[in-house]
């Protein structure tokens, strides 16, 4: 992992962090939202329109949906276009 990969990953664990109110060592890389930080389905609805805004890209329906842990979120995010709709 790069040096830049390392920083966008902390940025986004950051983000999270902070958006359901924990501490950045509660989020993990492996961090599941529901089972490990509680999370609910609107919560991570929620978690994502936050995300798309905070780092101006747009997720997929697919992704919105299927997007359960860090892992998967630092994924899509990697390979989100960057930019929203109008």
């Amino acid at each position: 992992m790069t040096a830049q990969e390392r920083i966008a990953e902390a940025s986004i664990r950051m983000t999270v962090a902070q958006f359901i109110g924990q501490d950045l060592g509660q989020v993990s890389e492996t961090a599941d939202f529901s089972e490990d930080l509680g999370m609910d389905s609107l919560d991570r609805l929620e978690l994502m329109a936050a995300v798309e805004k905070e780092y101006d890209v747009t997720l997929s329906d697919q992704e919105l949906s299927s997007v359960s842990n860090m892992r998967e979120l630092i994924r899509a995010l990697a390979a989100a276009p960057a930019g929203r709709p109008q």
